[in-house]
């Protein structure tokens, strides 16, 4: 219960900052907000498909199988769209081989930084580019499943 609360209190810590202070600390200071809320959608999101796929669900292909799985399975809150990221842009489906794929929010630029460096094996350890949100599946074929996420 308290970890769910302290996004919420950074976020309207946040929202205090953007009043009093204005401009580009109070961006700054939201969209750091947004990240961790989206990180954790990502994380729910990876860890039911990861139970899906257990099931013997076929994993998703694409963007848009990945966002009809996301819709149908997930709920946003607020009342807003599931397949959409907290800057209002659709999660993307991130390919890298026939046992690994990963789910992105592009993040608060909205641009396709690497996710990072778009190879799980190497990312896990790097510094994740600009803004991009990623949460790694890894499917062992084998039928067990990882998933991995940048902490």
């Amino acid at each position: 219960m308290i970890a769910r609360l302290g996004p919420l209190m950074l976020l309207l810590g946040g929202g205090g900052v953007v009043a009093t202070g204005g401009g580009t600390v109070g961006e700054r200071a939201i969209n750091t907000v947004k990240t961790v809320l989206t990180s954790y959608e990502l994380a729910e999101a990876s860890r039911s498909l990861e139970l899906d796929i257990m099931l013997g669900m076929s994993r998703p292909e694409n963007s848009k199988q990945l966002l009809q799985w996301i819709r149908s399975n997930m709920r946003a809150r607020m009342g807003r769209d599931a397949g959409l990221d907290l800057w209002e842009t659709p999660y993307e489906y991130v390919p890298d081989s026939k046992a690994v794929f990963g789910m992105r929010s592009l993040g608060a630029d909205g641009a396709k930084d690497s996710c990072p460096g778009d190879n799980p094996q190497a990312a896990m350890g790097s510094e994740q580019a600009d803004d991009d949100v990623c949460a790694w599946v890894e499917i062992d074929l084998g039928s067990q499943v990882k998933v991995r996420r940048r902490p």
